[in-house]
């Protein structure tokens, strides 16, 4: 039964969904709080579990294109460089796992979902920041700053850290730093 379904947040999770959910004989549409689909941020990398979904979007192929393939993760001691560890991620791991491990820059890899779920016809709404949403017993209505709203079936939060999903619908607490910071860096692939 074809449901239509409104996702709040474009990035790749919300991307994602909007596309696997169309190719399910969904109805469905992204708002996105951005005035254009864009994405900044550093390299991520795609697991096998990551590249089997993506697979079975049909993106595989484009992905490979802009990504690369790790040999190994090398954990090295942070004193004399010694390796502590050595985890293959070549051709061993995609016969192990049956998918490629790979290291894509995240502005590229939003770059191709967001083409693909464009051709794929999902109603794509920019400039659209939520405000609110109220949660009836058959439908969801979402409320904008621009005093419109959009109707459907269900909505999926894809709106980050600081969803507003999550506060209006739960009582969650906002995010806490925990003192924790990663640093990274990019490199050329070559």
């Amino acid at each position: 039964m074809t449901k239509s379904i409104l996702i709040i947040g474009g990035g790749i999770g919300g991307l994602v969904a909007a596309l696997a959910l169309s190719q399910d004989d969904h109805k469905v549409t992204i708002c996105e709080q951005a005035e254009t689909f864009g994405e900044i941020g550093a390299g991520i990398q795609l697991s096998s579990n990551a590249m089997h979904v993506l697979r079975k979007l049909g993106l595989e192929a484009k992905i490979a294109q802009i990504a690369v393939t790790p040999n190994a993760a090398i954990l090295k001691d942070y004193r004399n460089g010694t390796p502590l560890l050595s985890t293959p991620l070549g051709r061993e791991h995609q016969q192990r796992y049956g998918a490629p491990y790979l290291h894509v820059h995240r502005a590229d890899l939003h770059e191709v979902l967001a083409k693909a779920v464009q051709q794929a016809g999902v109603e794509c709404h920019m400039n659209k920041m939520l405000t609110r949403v109220v949660e009836e017993a058959t439908d969801v209505t979402a409320h904008f700053n621009d005093d419109t709203h959009l109707k459907a079936d269900c909505l999926i939060g894809a709106d980050g850290i600081h969803s507003v999903v999550r506060t209006t619908l739960s009582k969650a607490s906002p995010p806490r730093f925990k003192g924790q910071v990663a640093w990274r860096g990019l490199v050329p692939a070559d």
